[in-house]
């Protein structure tokens, strides 16, 4: 701009530009206003100038400003006088008015009181309104969470604001009505959800302890003993009734459709770095017993649903989140930080676990991990269409059986997902080799072939289907497992079976329980002749491609132990 409307006044010997000295010399006085904006936009204070940069009345900001020293309270005489222990005065109002301009330079207080801010100064000023805001901000806060969860586990079975019949306290030996924001079912998973819209005090711990405990005791502890109530009730009967608000039956559950329940306490504030911890807060008097709870806030779930696109990997992430709570080491001081260390360590307890035995340590401290998804976030704002690439890095492969696994929509898909999904690198790594194999040897051979995987007693037995090479038949894949179950000693396998296109593409994705507890006598004794020969025929190969095997090494049988514990004896 400078070098095309003034270029006699730019010293190009030096990056300082004397503004006044521009204005002067400007003559046209359309171009000096526009040299004047765009000065205080890359210098000056235009860009924090609210009145600039948005379209507030004045007599808002006026009530949402403080003037140099009008705020009393934080230099006042007594304790903790100018300390950060006492409320901050951008905590009551976040702006400043300094010659007749409101300015904000202090965007994280902004952001994280702005609304409370707003509803105390919007009823103080309309008294009114009261009852009409606290109306509609307990309908959205009831809202929200369903529609974040919803946007995440898609075609998942909502209750809402539902009823029973129980004891409203454990002192209490009749039952009465009770009530629960809502349920969310998903395959074996069953959410309890209890919202809060009570505000978060900004009241020191300082200055009043007792305020402090009683905002921590609303948000975490009420939701807390409600949610355990209603898991109370589930375990109470084979199958228990919930009603709806005039107490007509909805419908019926029963507890063993449910491989986990979840407590969720979703809050409209978010108390970041308490919520990060609700199940460690007992040195403060919060004892929330031994069942965890996962206390987030609106904005965090909001975070998860625009991350999250595979409802199975969100599962996955509850699973751990739920491990960290009751992790007696484990303490993060953000929501996103759990987020961020489970795409970076999948396991991250186990990764903590790991990581204070190699150091000796009582308790690491991870922060930082949420550093990426700020970023997104921020780059978002700029593109609103970007799509978010905050994910663990999964094979393709395996990426391809949770997708399968997640449009197939059968019921328990999400505990296959988990099977493999609980695993690390190097497991997932020997599964997609093993993939590509079995493929490229099914490809030459045209025959169909099984293979193992065996790890901590959670064994798994996959065959992959090729349309071209033979059509699945899931009869014969259960008898090929069986000798292979009792050479390794199982009584019970998962066996995977995965049928792939012409083209090499996952189509489907099949799975069960094979179980040897069943089988007849002459049926056993058949298998065992099988086993026998299976196991002779795989060493016999091994040692004619070879001239030893070493001890240490596993045993070519398939038992899945050392050869030196197995068919070297």
């Amino acid at each position: 701009f400078i070098e095309n409307k003034a270029p006699d006044i730019l010293d190009h010997k030096s990056s300082a530009i004397d503004k006044q000295k521009v204005i002067n010399t400007l003559k046209d006085n359309e171009l000096k206003e526009e040299f004047s904006n765009i000065f205080e936009k890359l210098f000056g204070t235009d860009l924090c100038d609210i009145e600039k940069i948005t379209s507030l009345p004045k007599i808002l900001l006026d009530e949402l400003s403080w003037e140099p020293g009008q705020d009393k309270e934080f230099f006042a005489d007594g304790i903790f006088k100018g300390w950060p222990l006492r409320v901050w005065p951008s905590f009551k109002r976040p702006f400043i008015k300094i010659n007749g301009h409101y300015y904000c330079f202090e965007l994280t207080s902004l952001l994280d009181n702005l609304y409370r801010v707003l509803q105390k100064t919007i009823c103080r000023l309309k008294p009114e309104y009261l009852n009409i805001w606290n109306e509609r901000q307990k309908t959205i806060s009831e809202e929200l969470p369903f529609k974040y969860l919803e946007t995440i586990l898609v075609d998942a079975k909502v209750y809402r604001n539902i009823y029973y019949k129980w004891h409203p306290n454990k002192q209490s030996k009749k039952k009465e009505w009770c009530e629960t924001d809502g349920l969310l079912l998903y395959d074996g998973y069953l959410f309890v959800i209890e919202s809060r819209a009570g505000s978060f005090t900004y009241t020191s711990p300082a200055t009043d302890f007792p305020a402090y405990m009683e905002s921590i005791k609303n948000l975490i502890w009420k939701p807390y003993t409600q949610g355990i109530r209603f898991i109370e009730y589930l375990n109470s009967d084979s199958n228990i009734e919930i009603f709806d608000e005039k107490h007509n039956l909805i419908t019926q559950l029963s507890k063993k459709d449910f491989k986990h329940i979840v407590i969720c306490a979703i809050t409209l504030d978010h108390f970041t770095e308490l919520a990060a911890q609700t199940n460690h807060l007992t040195n403060i008097g919060i004892d929330i017993g031994a069942y965890p709870v996962w206390s987030i806030s609106i904005d965090d779930l909001m975070v998860y649903a625009d991350i999250f696109s595979n409802p199975l990997i969100f599962l996955h992430f509850v699973e751990q989140r739920i491990k960290a709570c009751a992790s007696n080491t484990l303490r993060l001081d953000d929501e996103r930080d759990h987020l961020g260390l489970y795409i970076k360590h999948n396991d991250y307890i186990m990764y903590e676990k790991n990581m204070l035995a190699e150091t000796n340590s009582d308790r690491i401290f991870f922060g930082g991990y949420h550093e990426d998804i700020d970023k997104f976030f921020y780059s978002k704002q700029l593109d609103p269409d970007l799509l978010c690439l905050i994910k663990q890095n999964l094979p393709d492969r395996l990426n391809e059986i949770i997708d399968v696994l997640n449009f197939s929509k059968k019921h328990g898909r999400s505990k296959i997902a988990n099977y493999f999904l609980d695993y690390g690198a190097e497991w997932r790594n020997k599964l997609v080799s093993s993939i590509d194999n079995v493929l490229a040897k099914q490809e030459m051979r045209h025959t169909v072939i099984l293979f193992t995987i065996y790890e901590s007693q959670k064994n798994i037995t996959i065959f992959c289907w090729q349309h071209r090479v033979l059509p699945r038949n899931h009869a014969f894949a259960v008898q090929c497992v069986k000798p292979e179950m009792l050479i390794s000693g199982d009584h019970n396998r998962l066996l995977l079976e995965l049928v792939y296109s012409e083209e090499g593409k996952l189509t489907d994705v099949f799975w069960c329980n094979v179980d040897l507890g069943n089988i007849t006598d002459s049926e056993s004794q058949l298998l065992q002749i099988q086993a026998n020969s299976l196991r002779q025929q795989r060493t016999a190969k091994v040692r004619a491609n070879r001239e030893k095997i070493g001890r240490n090494d596993f045993c070519p049988c398939g038992s899945g132990k050392k050869y030196e514990k197995c068919c070297y004896l």
